[in-house]
């Protein structure tokens, strides 16, 4: 459906953007977009609802990260990059 107008376009819903390719590039990684977007997704999120969040909070994700990625601590250390840089660019 194409939507053009009408009560949709009243419809107050903030925009939080970011440049996870920008990011990306200046932690030397373009891999890492999508725990950018995570880690911004998170910062954003507990910004806005501070009691409900998410699923679990970026502490958990990090040691899901280091389980994960435990025989691996060049990407360990890549990845957790990647989820802090997103979740400090929005300033939190």
């Amino acid at each position: 459906m194409n939507h053009t107008g009408g009560d949709m376009d009243n419809i107050a819903n903030p925009v939080y953007p970011v440049n996870a390719d920008n990011l990306a590039a200046k932690i030397e990684d373009l891999r890492a977009v999508n725990l950018i977007m995570l880690g911004y997704a998170m910062a954003v999120i507990s910004k806005i609802d501070d009691q409900n969040g998410l699923f679990c909070s970026i502490g958990e994700i990090r040691s899901a990260l280091e389980k994960r990625l435990a025989s691996r601590s060049g990407m360990l250390g890549l990845a957790i990059d990647a989820l802090e840089t997103g979740y400090i660019s929005h300033g939190v």
